[in-house]
């Protein structure tokens, strides 16, 4: 559904973001703002920033911002019309019935209806399965262990064995063949149109809101390949989506349980650990790490307990770092994965194994032991060196101390030789260059890159302080203009701004809103979160200093400005003018008593 801007415009109005924001993070004021942790990635010390007077939130640290219908979009994961029909409830604002385009009502019905047709797929199967033919789909998941329970809950099923049966079920439920060729379920070549998945136990995958989207399934005899997963599709893509999520985010416990495939997502559920969820495909990516981190502080990871279980489970933790949650590992020693340990153990074996479980880095020392046989005294002097350089990657002194002692005690090490050998190691450490530059790029291009990137911030400085001092616009307005700035999206935002100081009329999140559609660019709201740094800022902020500051930055863009046409002219002329305005920048005073 398409709105005008004027609907949108009260909606908006009528929404104030501090208390829509307020409901869902903590937010505590600060200064004439309010401040919290970011919702949008994880963190421990609150960069997230809401303005009461602008209407607008941004976050320092992922640089996410806009108003508050910008806000429900990315929180609650919505449309931008599906989060004004959201607010628009919240206010009480009856919303027009528009009709909708012909290609909107297409796009509507299409996402539905293959939405449709992967739920009547998913119910099929599982019929399927408690029919004649799904005995051996039964037997499966009975010698794995699961109960009936389980089975509902996770809606397996089972496909038949004759290649078409789905294809000809969805077609008497009236679905054409321009849809199910869409829906990633079914192959059609010259011989013909065949079910995608038969003769395999199959496993519905859903979105968080519980929608089935894709479908793995197993062979149960002979069969390759093992496992087949539903290509991706319009509502279908294997990055975005967390196997088990829909079920371990409504957990009450404090973690989530990481784990490979449906199989030991399914057995931890059917042992009580409903808290498991797996990546699709073949590997732990950022997409997933994102995901993860948005549902949780602390991640349990159980990954297999063989050669590519573990280099996976280091993989998972470099990754799983970047987004500062706390990282566990499962001994499952001696046994394989979380099914066969359970089946083995028992459950409570296993919640003894969570919570005795090794954070992060002393699963990285224990790698690097298993990596080194101690074969000779030199196996074990690289092997200290390793470690060593290991805790130099820690934060403090007290933090390196407390795993010092943890790891002397796990591998036999006097303490104060082990401290003595480190504190030597560490005067000779050098970090490892963890991204490789080339030599192609000449010194000057950096520079040149720094300077325009220096430009760029004060350029949204000044955008920022404007916004945040619309008094002094009458002033700067005889000294600055739109075209000044060198930035497009800066000037842009600038052409806007000033266009509503001129109207009389200042709605900053309406320009946010309008630039980040048209530009698709999420850090527009950057533009007017900029606060003045050090850089232009003296210690002392009063509004004098505010002032100068903003002086200084108008002398930077104008100067640059300048530069950039000397550049590119022989004129003498205009150069003998460039030269004149120089002069005038020089001693420019735009402010009285600065």
């Amino acid at each position: 559904m398409h709105y005008d801007s004027e609907i949108i415009q009260e909606v908006i109005d009528k929404n104030d973001i501090v208390d829509v924001i307020s409901s869902v993070v903590s937010l505590k004021r600060v200064g004439s703002g309010y401040q919290g942790l970011c919702p949008f990635h994880n963190e421990k010390t609150g960069s997230f920033s809401v303005s009461p007077t602008k209407q607008m939130f941004y976050c320092f640290g992922c640089h996410v911002g806009g108003n508050v219908a910008t806000f429900i979009q990315k929180y609650e994961n919505k449309t931008f019309p599906e989060a004004i029909e959201y607010l628009a409830e919240r206010a009480g604002v009856v919303l027009p019935q528009k009709e909708m385009s012909e290609e909107e009502k297409y796009a509507v019905t299409r996402r539905g209806k293959l939405l449709e047709i992967h739920k009547k797929a998913a119910y099929y199967f599982y019929r399927k399965l408690y029919s004649e033919e799904g005995k051996v789909g039964i037997e499966y998941f009975k010698k794995r262990g699961l109960n009936p329970e389980t089975i509902k809950k996770f809606g397996l099923g089972y496909s038949g064995g004759f290649g078409r049966e789905l294809h000809d079920y969805l077609i008497n439920e009236g679905y054409d063949d321009n849809l199910l060729r869409a829906s990633g379920l079914f192959s059609f070549t010259e011989k013909g149109t065949s079910d995608r998945f038969f003769n395999r136990v199959m496993f519905p995958i859903m979105d968080k809101n519980n929608k089935v989207i894709a479908f793995g399934g197993r062979v149960t005899g002979e069969g390759r390949p093992k496992y087949l997963n539903s290509p991706e599709t319009e509502i279908f893509s294997k990055r975005q989506v967390m196997y088990g999520m829909n079920i371990a985010r409504h957990s009450r416990e404090s973690y989530l349980l990481l784990c490979e495939g449906y199989m030991d997502v399914i057995a931890l559920h059917n042992a009580g650990f409903d808290s498991a969820v797996a990546a699709l495909g073949t590997a732990f990516t950022e997409n997933n790490a994102a995901i993860v981190a948005r549902e949780t502080d602390n991640v349990i990871l159980s990954f297999d307990n063989d050669g590519a279980g573990k280099s996976a489970t280091l993989r998972a933790i470099e990754i799983l770092d970047k987004y500062e949650v706390g990282i566990k590992v499962v001994d499952m020693t001696p046994f394989k994965d979380p099914d066969e340990f359970i089946k083995n153990k028992g459950s409570e074996a296993y919640k003894e194994r969570i919570l005795n479980a090794d954070d992060a880095f002393l699963f990285r020392v224990k790698m690097k032991r298993e990596e080194n046989p101690w074969k000779t005294p030199g196996d074990k002097v690289n092997f200290l060196i390793e470690v060593c350089d290991m805790l130099m990657e820690l934060g403090t002194d007290l933090i390196r101390d407390e795993y010092i002692k943890e790891i002397c005690a796990r591998y036999n090490f006097d303490y104060d030789k082990f401290n003595s050998f480190f504190k030597r190691r560490a005067l000779d450490y050098v970090p490892p260059v963890k991204k490789v530059y080339t030599t192609d790029v000449p010194e000057k291009k950096s520079k040149e890159e720094l300077k325009t990137n220096s430009l760029v911030t004060a350029e949204k400085m000044l955008l920022t302080w404007i916004a945040e001092h619309p008094d002094k616009y009458k002033i700067v307005k005889n000294y600055i203009s739109a075209e000044d700035f060198d930035e497009e999206l800066c000037k842009e935002a600038a052409k806007r701004l000033f266009k509503q100081f001129e109207e009389g009329s200042i709605n900053i999140p309406m320009i946010v809103n309008d630039l980040a559609a048209e530009e698709d660019d999420d850090g527009v709201a950057g533009i007017f979160n900029t606060p003045m740094t050090v850089t232009f800022m003296s210690e002392d902020d009063d509004e004098r200093h505010t002032d100068k500051n903003a002086e200084e930055i108008i002398r930077k863009i104008k100067l640059d400005k300048i530069e950039k046409k000397l550049a590119s002219t022989n004129d003498l002329k205009e150069i003998q003018e460039c030269i004149n305005e120089q002069k005038k920048l020089k001693n420019l005073k735009i402010f009285k008593d600065n």
